[in-house]
């Protein structure tokens, strides 16, 4: 980041810190084990990783922790009590939603009758994460790369998607994806911040699924 973003972002960067030390220096006297293997502090230590040389994009958690699978987490202890794992399903799809004033009018952001759910949420997560230019706005070469399946299927898949989602399809293949991990990766830094220095409770962060 250049000097002028370190200077615009001196109030994140400095909550940043003072929450990761916060965090770092709570965690050191929690026993952590998974299973009966005891887990050392150093595994649960945090940085923030911003994306493409700025601060206004990315800034998610990292730990070696979350390299655990999810089958494995769940015999995840703090002081010999077990932890319970929250998951906010579909959070950037929300978020795009609720930063229009506008609701989703559906269960699930990622089902579309004749396709496959996982299909359909890698598409819309590259459709977010992809940056078009003017002579190709269509992220359906990339969604064919990425399933493995025939340029009609992701050219369909594309369709249906825009379709859906017409209320915030001017997002899609713009690279808004970065900034949402921004906005997410705040509101983790909030919890991550309550949970420490308020509640006084260990916690850990999975690697965040949208």
């Amino acid at each position: 980041p250049s000097d002028r973003q370190l200077k615009l972002n001196q109030t994140m960067l400095s909550k940043t810190d003072e929450v990761l030390q916060s965090y770092d220096k709570f965690m050191v006297n929690v026993v952590t084990n998974i299973g009966r293997i005891a887990i050392m502090p150093a595994q649960l230590s945090m940085m923030r990783v911003f994306s493409k040389g700025s601060l206004n994009q990315g800034g998610r958690f990292y730990s070696a922790v979350q390299n655990y699978k999810k089958d494995t987490r769940k015999y995840l202890y703090f002081d010999q009590e077990p932890t319970l794992e929250i998951d906010y399903s579909s959070f950037h799809p929300h978020l795009l939603y609720h930063q229009a004033g506008l609701e989703f009018n559906g269960d699930d952001p990622y089902v579309i009758e004749g396709y496959d759910r996982d299909h359909v949420k890698v598409a819309f997560n590259i459709m977010l994460n992809r940056k078009g230019s003017k002579d190709n706005k269509s992220a359906a070469n990339t969604i064919s790369d990425e399933l493995g399946i025939d340029i009609e299927a992701p050219e369909a898949l594309e369709a249906a998607i825009l379709t859906l989602h017409s209320p915030i399809a001017r997002h899609f293949n713009s690279g808004i994806g970065l900034k949402l991990q921004r906005l997410d990766s705040d509101i983790a830094m909030s919890v991550i911040d309550h949970f420490v220095n308020v509640l006084k409770r260990p916690i850990i962060l999975s690697l965040i699924h949208i």
